[in-house]
This record gives C-alpha cells, structure tokens and sequence, in this order.
C-alpha cells in the first residue's frame, strides 16, 4: 500500500459510485443547474466576484455574483452554437428566432466583453507573481475539492487525458501567453494545456483534473522521487 493511497477490495460493479447530495430529495427532480452547483466550487464564488471588479477599468460598475454567474451561462451556450458571438445578442428575428441573449441572460454584450475579459480567480497581483499557473490554479484545486466533497466513486476508475486548446496569447493571462503549452498530434484540437483526468466509469464523470505546468516542474510533484516515473506518480496523485 503506498502511503496515502487508500486501498478499497470491494471491486466488484455493485458498488458503484454515488452523489452525496447531503439531503433525501428526488434524484430524478434535480435540474442541470443543480448539478452545476453541485460541481462548481461555490466557495469560491464571493472571491471572484471581489478579483474580478478590482481588474474593472475605472468608471465601471461593480460586478455581482449574478454577473458571474451569467457570464459562465454563455459561455456554456457559446459552445453549443455556430453563431459569431457579436450576433448573439441581436433582437431581429429572421428565418429562425434571435437569440436575444441580452435578454436571456440580463447582461448587455458591452459589459459581458468586458466582464470575461477582467474574469479572475485569484487576487490581481497574484497573477503576475512566481506561479503562472496562479491564474486558475485555485479554480482547479476548487474543482477537485469539490469532487472529493461530493462525488462517492465507485469501483472503477479511468485515468486519461484531454487538452483544452489554445489558439494564441489573450490579453494579460499571463505576460507570455499561456505558461505551458503543449501539442498532441492525435487530437482534434491538440495545441493547448494538457490535462490528467481520473474520470468515474460508472456515473461517467471527471473526479480530479491535473494540468501539466512542463516537465520541470511536474518532476517536483508528489511520489516522482519515490517511484521515479512521472506517469505511476500522475495516476497516484490522480487517486489518491
């Protein structure tokens, strides 16, 4: 057993892996807005808030929580939709109905450009500090807790990767761009930050994610100088 690891022999499909939703409704009455909830680190949400306004230029309003909250909500419709995003909030119906997301989402196009711009989740000077994964390093550490708070896993796991891709520098994430980009030839979109992913096979879903910051510095992580290759470490981590 390696330390810190715990080991279960209950390996066997009947026990399977549950949400610990900490009280007795109806799993069947839930909407996806309360398994968003349920996954996003809430706690957090009061910080970004206070990050974000203090990145606004001067003269704007202070954003809110249903600011931010509005801001994720398109941005989870931007992927559901081949439209350009300017036209998404135009109010002229054509040969389909306008998206109206103005209305929809109660955030004007103006300020949600500039909301997602300013969008921060740690403090302003933090993000030029040493770390340059600091950016959203506390998003990802949220996420896993989260995880680990709410999601019982069950007896099989699968530990995989994904990239999320990376089309050029974006403004001021950090003063070269992305800190760490990485490209596989094999994927779709394979130029962007690689991702380690421990996924729950029976409920199908993401339990803890890992970036990969570079070679240099994934070689400082955890159980690399005990077992000394990087991917026994990485599924190690991943399960712990």
């Amino acid at each position: 057993m390696v330390e810190g690891v715990l080991e279960d022999w209950r390996c066997a499909p009947q026990y399977g892996a549950h949400i610990m939703w900490g009280n007795d409704a109806d799993e069947l009455q839930r909407k996806p807005i309360d398994y968003w909830k349920l996954s996003f680190p809430l706690q957090l949400l009061p910080d970004v808030v206070n990050w974000t306004t203090a990145s606004l230029p001067a003269g704007y309003a202070k954003a809110t929580e249903e600011d931010i909250l509005a801001v994720f909500g398109i941005l989870y419709s931007l992927t559901r939709t081949s439209e350009g995003r300017r036209d998404l909030w135009s109010t002229e119906d054509g040969l389909f109905p306008a998206p109206r997301f103005g209305e929809r989402y109660s955030l004007p196009r103006n300020r949600f450009e500039v909301l997602l711009r300013c969008l921060s989740f740690c403090p302003p000077g933090e993000a030029k500090g040493n770390d340059k994964w600091a950016p959203v390093r506390r998003l990802v550490d949220g996420f896993n807790e989260r995880r680990v708070q709410k999601i019982y896993p069950g007896w099989q796991l699968c530990i995989d990767e994904s990239v999320s891709s990376w089309r050029g520098k974006d403004g001021d994430f950090c003063s070269d761009g992305m800190p760490h980009v990485t490209r596989i030839d094999r994927k779709p979109k394979g130029v962007g930050c690689e991702i380690k992913n421990c996924a729950d096979a029976d409920r199908k879903v993401m339990l803890q994610l890992e970036i990969q910051e570079g070679a240099e510095i994934m070689s400082t992580k955890e159980y690399v100088a005990e077992y000394k290759l990087a991917g026994t470490a990485q599924v190690l981590r991943l399960c712990k």
